[in-house]
């Protein structure tokens, strides 16, 4: 499919979700599903399924290296979510679930990953205006730290050269890159990332030293983006739950069995010291399929985890394990868009008991 042909059926899928919404057929269909499901049998009722949606930054920037939702659309996300669904912080839907308590329809817990600062500078108020849970996984060694995440470290570098070209002569990433225009600059970040995701987690930090000095730094590196450890209580004392990212934001498949044990109770330990409550859900740094496997599994629940968090897009049943819990990123401009594609996750996840996206 060409370009063109792309944006045209995006347009289109646009259009036709925003008459829906507009017309009432979106509420109408969430009203149906709602009330076709009071009558359902106890194993159906224990089984309805819950939405898991993952955020990472919230704020005005607009900025193409470092993707946020705006906080304007996050606000009208938000609010849709009070008026339309069951919001439960991920505890208490785990909690119901274990005792047996059925999850009302459409019910959705809304998380955040890394621990960006405008979690607290934007996406904190307006969760607190609509009286809304959430939960921020954080990687510690990040918070108060000042320093930028691995993968900020790079964006920022390609966004602010003034090469326009460098050379990767090592580890599987042989070439000149062109980095020209910002398209370029961008189309190397993903080549990059991906890249860098691949390979075990002490080659990926040297690789990153090689490439970030043959991309040249023209503007030195922020020291604001993520949370402080002030923010991060106020967070919690205002109704946030608190997870685990590790310690580095490592990708645990990629790390020697001791060092994965450290990430994960090194993590948990400082999250619980700093704040004085327990912590058990845990979220995987990059999050797909090839980022975690049964050792892992295994390794987060004796670390004393009673779930763990991926970004494989998907809905949550009675079926899916609590150590590879589903999650979709809400990245929709326009609430008919994702009222549109939730109440369809919502609607195949009971009827057919098919969760994964």
């Amino acid at each position: 499919m060409t370009q063109a042909a792309t944006v045209k059926q995006s347009r289109a899928k646009e259009w036709g979700a925003d008459l829906l919404y507009r017309t009432g057929a979106l509420t109408a269909a969430q009203k149906l599903y709602q009330h076709s499901k009071r009558g359902a049998s106890t194993s159906e009722d224990r089984n309805r399924p819950f939405l898991i949606l993952l955020y990472h930054r919230v704020n005005t920037d607009g900025d193409s290296f470092f993707p946020s939702v705006p906080v304007a659309v996050f606000e009208e996300q938000i609010k849709y979510f009070a008026t339309h669904f069951q919001v439960l912080a991920l505890g208490e839907i785990l909690d119901r679930i274990r005792r047996g308590i059925p999850l009302k329809p459409l019910t959705l817990a809304i998380t955040f990953d890394d621990g960006y600062r405008d979690n607290y500078l934007f996406a904190h108020s307006v969760l607190r205006k609509y009286g809304l849970p959430a939960t921020v996984f954080i990687a510690t060694g990040y918070i108060g730290s000042k320093k930028l995440m691995w993968n900020d470290r790079l964006a920022w570098a390609l966004k602010y050269t003034n090469r326009k070209h460098f050379y990767i002569c090592q580890g599987g990433g042989n070439g000149r890159i062109s980095i020209q225009t910002k398209e370029e600059k961008r189309q190397s970040l993903d080549r990059l990332l991906n890249w860098l995701k691949a390979v075990p987690d002490d080659e990926k930090l040297e690789l990153l030293e090689s490439v970030l000095s043959s991309i040249g730094n023209a503007t030195a590196e922020p020291s604001d983006r993520m949370l402080e450890w002030v923010q991060v209580r106020e967070m919690a004392q205002d109704g946030w739950e608190v997870g685990s990212h590790t310690v580095n934001h490592s990708i645990l498949t990629k790390l020697q069995p001791s060092r994965v044990v450290a990430e994960l109770e090194s993590s948990k330990t400082v999250i619980e010291n700093m704040l004085q409550r327990p912590v058990d859900l845990f979220a995987f740094p990059n999050g797909k399929e090839s980022d975690f496997n049964p050792e892992v599994n295994a390794a987060i629940k004796n670390a004393g985890y009673r779930a763990a968090v991926t970004t494989v897009r998907g809905i949550n049943g009675l079926g899916t394990d609590v150590f590879e819990l589903r999650r979709c990123s809400p990245w929709e401009q326009h609430v008919s868009s994702l009222a549109a594609k939730l109440t369809y996750l919502y609607w195949r996840g009971f009827e057919n008991g098919t969760f994964k996206e």
